[in-house]
């Protein structure tokens, strides 16, 4: 990260490199979503959503060697695959069983996936989201056995399963952030 760390909104995203991040390889648990990882790495290099974008994004759709399928994060479409195994040092097969792709077959990701973001609440105040979670034939989480949300706790929002909601920005000005 540059060294002003007076404010991250006056740092543009061409200012983040892979030179200048914060990460540890041992910060990656194991079966540990996409999203939660992205959030952690938001979270420890003081990143907006659009500086994460521009880190890991795919030069274009043909970058992406998955197939051309829904952009959100339980496929590797808004990532390009290598320059995240950079930023976090993970494998190809670690960086895909943080998708639904280490568990569904790329065509079943569509019918088999939520498109929303479904958390066990115990596992999220603990700092852990797991790509399990998305998979809507587990109605509870397979560690607690609670039941997986889709909603905010406190004001009943939404959030879709997207680069975007790594950001604890929440529109409806709710005061319960999610913690990963």
């Amino acid at each position: 990260m540059p060294n002003d760390t007076s404010s991250k909104s006056n740092r543009k995203a061409s200012e983040i490199s892979f030179a200048n991040v914060c990460w540890r390889k041992d910060w990656q648990r194991p079966y540990e979503s996409l999203w939660s990882l992205l959030k952690k790495f938001a979270y420890l290099n003081a990143a907006s959503v659009p500086d994460v974008r521009s880190l890991v994004a795919p030069k274009s759709d043909e970058d992406y060697p998955y197939g051309p399928f829904r952009a959100d994060l339980n496929t590797l479409v808004t990532v390009d695959p290598i320059k995240l195994q950079n930023a976090m040092a993970v494998n190809e097969t670690t960086l895909i069983q943080s998708t639904a792709l280490g568990y569904l077959g790329l065509t079943e990701v569509v019918n088999l996936a939520s498109v929303r973001l479904r958390y066990c609440v115990p596992c999220i105040n603990s700092g852990f989201h797991t790509a399990f979670h998305q998979l809507l034939f587990f109605s509870h989480c397979s560690l607690h056995s609670s039941p997986l949300i889709d909603r905010c706790v406190g004001c009943g929002t939404i959030r879709r399963y997207t680069l975007s909601a790594i950001s604890d920005r929440n529109e409806s000005h709710c005061a319960i952030v999610l913690p990963v």
